[in-house]
């Protein structure tokens, strides 16, 4: 999966992945929910994990919340880079 990627998870829900980042050999993304009729964003911003099951690529809402707020400095430090480079 890559980022600027539309994604569908399994209770139909849409998601735009905006940031990834890896960490311990795990992939993580930050995403924002997309409106059912797909004409806008939602304001709904969750992180995903990735795993690769011999192939087959699927992703889970990051539920544990330690992970989360580590999460939220790990994505703050991609943007500020980011910000700090495109400027």
């Amino acid at each position: 999966m890559n980022v600027d990627t539309i994604i569908d998870l399994d209770n139909n829900l849409h998601y735009l992945l905006l940031d990834t980042t890896n960490i311990e050999n795990r992939k993580f993304f930050y995403a924002v929910g997309i409106k059912a009729d797909m004409s806008d964003i939602t304001n709904e911003y969750i992180f995903l994990e990735e795993f690769n099951d011999n192939g087959k690529i699927t992703v889970q809402k990051v539920q544990d919340e330690k992970i989360k707020e580590f999460l939220v400095t790990a994505f703050t430090m991609n943007y500020l880079d980011y910000a700090e480079n495109n400027s």
